[in-house]
């Protein structure tokens, strides 16, 4: 049995911008399932908690994470299938996401989660 070990790459200045996150989009190894985790970016939410976005190809498809950065909580997938669209809508989504991070003082998918529970409750 083959082990994965997954590495954190970190970004400088808060959004990734060049190599290390770009390599988000290229397989390591032709047989490796998972690729190198990139942090792409971080940002602060209210209370000062603060949250990292990884970036990380698994079984060829790219997905961006949403975790916290120190300590055990709730991760999110944010976004997956960016390969197709590139490393330009890679970094337009990491600082879309960023921005709103910052402008909510919350975790942008969690907000997100929340409206669309609370438009389900509506709908019944």
């Amino acid at each position: 049995m083959t082990t994965l070990v997954t590495e954190t790459t970190a970004a400088a200045n808060g959004v990734a911008n060049g190599p290390a996150a770009s390599q988000v989009f290229h397989v390591e190894h032709p047989c490796a399932r998972t690729g190198r985790r990139v942090e792409l970016a971080r940002y602060t939410v209210g209370g000062g908690e603060e949250r990292i976005l990884f970036g990380q190809r698994v079984d060829g498809v790219v997905r961006v994470t949403d975790v916290r950065a120190h300590g055990r909580g709730r991760a999110y997938l944010v976004e997956r299938g960016l390969e197709h669209d590139g490393y330009g809508a890679l970094k337009a989504l990491v600082a879309d996401y960023v921005a709103q991070g910052e402008r909510l003082a919350a975790v942008p998918m969690a907000v997100s989660l929340l409206e669309s529970e609370a438009s389900e409750e509506v709908a019944r």
